[in-house]
C-alpha cells in the first residue's frame, strides 16, 4: 500500500473538513485545527460550534459558580470551556484519545487548578464510586448511544441532580411525549418516573460540524426528590420491557406474554386497577405504570434479573 493510499484509508473515518474560512484564535475551529481534529464517524460525533448556542446551553441550564458538573464526551472543549468560564468545576469522560492533547493543552490552568478532570473512557464503563456526588450531568450526546447514556444516569439518579443533554430532537419528542401516540414508549415512562422532563432549546443542523441530517433539542432532566415514582426502578424496567416489547399486543397479552405470568391473574391486576386489559401499553400513564408496577410484583412471582427498557434511539 502506498503512502498516499494509506493516508487517504487513515482520513476515511472522518468529517469532511468545512469549507475554508478566516479563523479567530481561540475559537473552536481554532483548537481543531491546532490540533488536526476532525469528527470520528464511528464515534458518532459532531461537534458542536455554534458560541451563542453554547453559552445559551449554559444559561438554560443555570450553571453557577461552585456547582460540580460530568461532562459526557467533551470532544474539542466548546462545551467545557462554557462551564469553566460559568464557574463550574468539570468532571469530563472522553472515550476519543486523538482529542486528549486538544483538550489538555487548551486548559492546562484549569486542570492544574484542580477545576477540570480528564478521564478518557467509555461513559457506560465508569464506576459509579468515581462520579462525584450530586453533580450535573451535560453533554452533547452522540446520536447513537442516546438511550443508552440516558439509561444509565436514570438507574443512577441518585448521583445526580440534573442531566442537561443535546439529543436528537425525534429522541426528546419521545421522552416529552404524552400517552396515546406512537410517540410514547418505554423510555418516555422510564425518565419520566425518575425525573422531571423539559426541553430547553431546539437546535438545527447549521449549530455542528459536520451538519447532521436532522434537529436537534437540549433536553433537561431534574432528578427530584422524591421522585416521580418511588419504587425499585429495575421492577419498573421489567414491566416496561414486557409492556412494549410487542406494543401491537394488548396489555394483558403482552405482560403475561413477557412476564411468564398467568394470563389471568394478569387481568384481575389490570382491573383492580381500573386498567382495561384489551388498551395498549402506550394508552398507560406514567402514574398507572408506577402502580401496575407495584401491584404486579405484589401479587405475582416476577423476577427482575435482566430486565432494561426497549431501545427508542
Amino acid at each position: 500500500m502506498t503512502d498516499r493510499r494509506r493516508q487517504r484509508g487513515a482520513r476515511s473515518d472522518q468529517a469532511e473538513r468545512p469549507s475554508p474560512e478566516p479563523i479567530e484564535p481561540g475559537s473552536e475551529r481554532y483548537w481543531l485545527a491546532r490540533h488536526a481534529v476532525s469528527p470520528r464517524k464511528h464515534l458518532g460525533q459532531n461537534f458542536l460550534l455554534d458560541q451563542q448556542l453554547i453559552e445559551l446551553i449554559v444559561e438554560r441550564g443555570a450553571v453557577r459558580p461552585g456547582d460540580v458538573v460530568v461532562e459526557v464526551g467533551p470532544g474539542g472543549g466548546a462545551l467545557t470551556h462554557a462551564l469553566l468560564r460559568a464557574g463550574a468545576t468539570v468532571f469530563a469522560i472522553e472515550k476519543d484519545l486523538a482529542v486528549a492533547p486538544l483538550l489538555e493543552e487548551r486548559f492546562r490552568d484549569e486542570i492544574r487548578a484542580g477545576r477540570l478532570s480528564l478521564r478518557f473512557e467509555d461513559v457506560l464503563a465508569v464506576p459509579l464510586e468515581a462520579l462525584p456526588p450530586r453533580a450535573s450531568l451535560f453533554g452533547n450526546l452522540p446520536y447513537s448511544i442516546t438511550t443508552p447514556i440516558l439509561e444509565w444516569a436514570g438507574r443512577r439518579r441518585d448521583r445526580f441532580s440534573r442531566a442537561v443533554v443535546m439529543i436528537q430532537r425525534e429522541v426528546g419528542e419521545r421522552i416529552l411525549a404524552s400517552p396515546g401516540g406512537k410517540e410514547y414508549g418505554s423510555l418516555t415512562v422510564f425518565l419520566g418516573a425518575q425525573a422531571e422532563c423539559r426541553a430547553l432549546v431546539r437546535v438545527g443542523p447549521a449549530a455542528f460540524w459536520p451538519r447532521p441530517a436532522v434537529d436537534s433539542m437540549v433536553l433537561e432532566l431534574r432528578f427530584v426528590e422524591p421522585p416521580p415514582w418511588r419504587g425499585e426502578i429495575a421492577r419498573l424496567e421489567r414491566v416496561l420491557r414486557a409492556a412494549f416489547g410487542q406494543r401491537r399486543k394488548t396489555l394483558e397479552n403482552a405482560l403475561a406474554h413477557g412476564l411468564g405470568s398467568d394470563k389471568e391473574a394478569i387481568r384481575a391486576v389490570l382491573l383492580e386497577l381500573g386498567l382495561d386489559p384489551g388498551a395498549r401499553a402506550e394508552r398507560i400513564s406514567i402514574e398507572q405504570f408506577g402502580r401496575l408496577t407495584d401491584r404486579l410484583f405484589e401479587r405475582l412471582p416476577i423476577a427482575v434479573r435482566g430486565a432494561e427498557p426497549e431501545s427508542e434511539a
